[in-house]
Formats: structure tokens, C-alpha cells, sequence
């Protein structure tokens, strides 16, 4: 619905499918960094060390601002692949729409720069739809306005990444968005 940082876009278009109201850019995204810090070490990407005001986990991001939002979500971790994409579908077949990731870039087809070219295992998109028949998943991304689809065999292998604290492979983020509160309640509730 509208473009965000990737952690957040399938949350935040949950909220404004829910309540109709149209957020600031990187509203949550913001809002959920305030208060705290956080320095990344990454040995294996050409930037090696990274501080952020804002601890930029998306776990802590979540916990901190799913109570002030008014959202659940559970992290739902799997051991395989098919486990995770039954969880996948069942949350669809629920009517929920699910975020799935953290997934590496290089096999995400519609990132033509980097597809198959450079490893990038932190993205986040919103699962809405799948056809096995086809064997591909519907998702929504950010900074695209068209459904996007990925083939399952390379679901598999984009779900197949690690980033120590922030993502295990194949994690599912269940959310359930139950909140009437508007962006201006929200951003008075942060302390």
C-alpha cells in the first residue's frame, strides 16, 4: 500500500488496511528506534561496522512498538523449508497475510542488480498469496507497487540465511494487527 523500510512495509500496510489511515514515511520504522544503540559487525560485507541509534534488530523494533501500535506477532521458526511454507500458507488460508525473512537478496528475482550476483541476507517482504500448482508465492515489497512472485526453489534458498541476532532461515513472523489507535495516539504513546 505504501512504501517503507522492508522490516516494517508489510506492517505497516497491515495497519492501513485495518484502520484506512495513511502513515508518514518510515513511520513505525522511526518510532521504533528511539531510545536506543546498536553496533553491527559484519566481517563478510565490504562495510564492516555499522552503529545505529536504534536498536535495529527486528525483533526488538517489534517488541518495542507491538504494545504502543496495539499488534501481535509471533516469530515462528522452522528447521526446514516445508514447515516454514505450510506456515506460510496457513496464515494466508486464515486471511493473514504474513512477513517472511530475513532473506538473502541474491535469489530474489526482482532485484535485477543483485540477483544471482551479490549476497544480501537481510529483506523482508508480506506473504499474501501462493499457487502450488505453479510452484511461486505472491508477496507485496517494498518500493514496488505490483504483487511480486518468487518460484518456491528459490523461496527455498533465499530462506536459507543466517544473520546471527537479527534472523535464523526459514522464520515466519505471524501478525495479527488489532489497534483503532491513529498515527498521532501512536506517536504521543512514545515516551
Amino acid at each position: 500500500m505504501d512504501d517503507y523500510v522492508c522490516m516494517w512495509n508489510g506492517v505497516e500496510d497491515l495497519y492501513i488496511c485495518d484502520t484506512g489511515e495513511k502513515l508518514p514515511p518510515k513511520f513505525f520504522f522511526v518510532l521504533s528506534s528511539f531510545g536506543s544503540f546498536c553496533y553491527m559487525k559484519t566481517p563478510k560485507a565490504e562495510l564492516k561496522r555499522m552503529v545505529a541509534l536504534g536498536d535495529g534488530r527486528t525483533r526488538k523494533m517489534y517488541e518495542f512498538l507491538a504494545p504502543i501500535v496495539g499488534f501481535d506477532y509471533k516469530v515462528c521458526e522452522y528447521k526446514s523449508f516445508e514447515k516454514a511454507l505450510a506456515k506460510i500458507k496457513s496464515e494466508i488460508d486464515a486471511g493473514y497475510p504474513c512477513m517472511i525473512g530475513a532473506l538473502d537478496m541474491f535469489y530474489l528475482p526482482h532485484f535485477e542488480k543483485l540477483y544471482h550476483k551479490e549476497h544480501i541476507p537481510f529483506h523482508y517482504e508480506l506473504a499474501i498469496g501462493y499457487d502450488d500448482e505453479a510452484q511461486i508465492l505472491y508477496f507485496l515489497d517494498c518500493g514496488r507497487t505490483d504483487i511480486q512472485t518468487i518460484p518456491y526453489e528459490e523461496l527455498r534458498l533465499a530462506f536459507d540465511c543466517s544473520y546471527p541476532g537479527l534472523s535464523k532461515p526459514n522464520t515466519v513472523w505471524a501478525v495479527r494487527m488489532q489497534t483503532n489507535k491513529g498515527k498521532y495516539e501512536i506517536r504521543r504513546a512514545i515516551k
